[in-house]
């Protein structure tokens, strides 16, 4: 029964077209070649085996189709970057970072990512600091900055002519600025209370006592000293000195010295010492002069003692004000004690707007000019005289 089914099944199968069932046959032997092709190129990986089965594989298989590799695209310099950027040069066609010293691969995304980190910030900051050496051959501008320079001195030294608060230096120079727009100078002008502090300290104050220790080493001159105590409970010394040149006597504050104490020894000490170390020659010293207390004037082991021990021709001078208070404060006790009452109870009416108005009114109708009473103090000298007159009232 299989048999018959066979040769049915064949007698079937010739009755097509003998050209399809050789074209058949071709497609199939075909099928078998390029499946023979693909195995011995893909079984075999030693190299010089490899190589020649796929050259023969190329020779006799079907190639396949190759991926199409994508181009790269290299971003060129835009001169227009440099305006966003300044701190962005042209090198070969890239950009180029002056601060870091950096080729930048890339577009504008690129550049604005660099800017923001913190190597480049602070490279910037370091390039801000650094001065150009083309700077110091720029001479109008080194006029420019010295103008600048002598402004601040100015505007600093204005502050000790009229005893102004270091504080004042935070809105000064912004004044100027607002008053003079179209001044280059007053725009540049950079110097806040910090700044006007540290110019007196180190720059002003040292110029001036090497000015003055120059002119004392090659003229005689006297000295003015008092103690005193700050608020921070420190006590100082300060010495005034006076001296002849280009024919006027001048009076300047020569500096401000630490103590320990308020001793004769320590006083007498410390003056020769601050003298020693500005070169200045203590036997010049031909006048001294100081309060009446018995620390200064002692004639054993006073601050005068000392120094005539050494100076034999100096001349001391006690305070004049106080040896007319000593005089004076005798002489008051010869007095009665209700006149020195009557004074300090009249006084009574500035404590009171109503009483004070009054008084104004009453000095109107009288047609006097309107005064003010003066208090007469408890720690100044002579104030009990001026407790007897009446001050210009100003406001």
């Amino acid at each position: 029964m299989t048999v018959l089914c066979v040769l049915f099944a064949l007698q079937k199968y010739c009755c097509f077209d003998p050209k399809l069932i050789d074209d058949d046959f071709s497609r199939y032997a075909d099928a078998e070649k390029n499946s023979d092709c693909s195995e011995s190129t893909t079984t075999d990986t030693d190299t010089t085996t490899g190589l020649a089965e796929d050259s023969y594989a190329s020779d006799h298989c079907v190639e396949e189709p190759s991926k199409k590799r994508r181009k790269s695209y290299q971003q060129r310099f835009k001169d227009s970057w440099q305006h966003g950027f300044p701190w962005l040069e042209k090198k070969s066609d890239k950009s180029f970072c002056t601060a870091c010293l950096k080729t930048i691969n890339g577009g504008f995304t690129h550049l604005t990512r660099h800017e923001v980190t913190d190597f480049h910030i602070e490279n910037m900051r370091k390039a801000e600091r650094t001065v150009k050496i083309s700077d110091h051959f720029n001479d109008e501008k080194k006029h420019q900055e010295k103008l600048v320079k002598s402004a601040e001195l100015k505007l600093t030294m204005f502050l000790h002519e009229h005893n102004l608060p270091f504080l004042l230096m935070d809105h000064l120079p912004k004044l100027v600025a607002s008053v003079c727009p179209d001044s280059k100078i007053a725009k540049a002008i950079k110097c806040c209370r910090t700044k006007a502090t540290n110019l007196t300290k180190d720059v002003i104050a040292k110029e001036r006592i090497s000015v003055i220790s120059e002119k004392l080493k090659n003229c005689v001159f006297s000295i003015i000293i008092d103690e005193t105590t700050d608020i921070n409970t420190e006590k100082s010394l300060a010495i005034v000195v006076r001296f002849y040149d280009n024919d006027e006597c001048k009076d300047r504050f020569l500096g401000l010295i630490k103590v320990q104490s308020c001793t004769a020894n320590d006083i007498f000490t410390a003056i020769c010492n601050f003298f020693k170390e500005k070169n200045i020659p203590v036997t010049y010293m031909i006048g001294l002069a100081a309060d009446n207390a018995s620390v200064m004037m002692g004639n054993i082991n006073g601050v005068q003692a000392r120094f005539k021990a050494i100076i034999p021709h100096l001349f001391v001078l006690g305070c004049v004000c106080h040896s007319f208070h000593l005089g004076s404060s005798a002489a008051a006790k010869k007095l009665p004690r209700s006149l020195e009452d009557l004074i300090r109870a009249v006084y009574y009416f500035s404590h009171c707007s109503n009483r004070s108005g009054r008084l104004q009114e009453f000095q109107i109708f009288v047609e006097l000019k309107p005064r003010k009473l003066l208090h007469p103090s408890a720690t100044r000298w002579l104030s009990l005289q001026n407790g007897w007159y009446l001050k210009d009232f100003q406001g």
